[in-house]
């Protein structure tokens, strides 16, 4: 009886929520670890150009 009992709260409005509140916060997560590798990237992508126009000058195009 113990079982079914608690079985019936797993689909309890209660439990849906804590499941979904813990999903969001799983989700809000990975999306941080992207937008902050995204960040990276853009920097190191930055830090090349830069770099490129540096060096553009004592290569000249013949």
């Amino acid at each position: 009886m113990d079982v079914l009992c608690h079985v019936a709260t797993l689909d309890s409005p209660m439990f849906k929520k804590k499941r979904h509140d813990n999903e969001v916060r799983h989700l809000d997560s990975q999306l941080a670890a992207v937008s902050h590798d995204i960040r990276e990237s853009l920097h190191a992508k930055d830090l090349v150009i830069v770099e490129c126009h540096r060096w553009q000058p004592k290569f000249p195009k013949t």
